[in-house]
């Protein structure tokens, strides 16, 4: 395998900072934060629907521009 192993985690937060996505929300995301200025913090007036809403949009043009489709699963038989 000829990439560091957080290849794709470099990609996504690339592709998000160029369609300028807000930086703490895209930090939120990558799981980049500081202590006490975290996203979702006790006190953030903020939710986790706000990073849905605001992302998934671009990962969903980032995934059909690199032509990927979901692949069903369909659960394990041995448990």
């Amino acid at each position: 395998f000829p990439f560091r192993l957080n290849a794709s985690r470099h990609l996504v937060r690339t592709y998000l900072f160029e369609k300028k996505v807000p930086y703490q929300l895209l930090n939120a995301f990558i799981g980049h934060q500081t202590k006490g200025k975290e996203f979702l913090s006790h006190y953030s007036l903020s939710h986790t629907c706000n990073i849905k809403e605001t992302i998934l949009p671009y990962m969903e043009e980032l995934a059909n521009d690199l032509d990927l489709s979901v692949i069903p699963y369909k659960g394990r038989k041995d448990l």
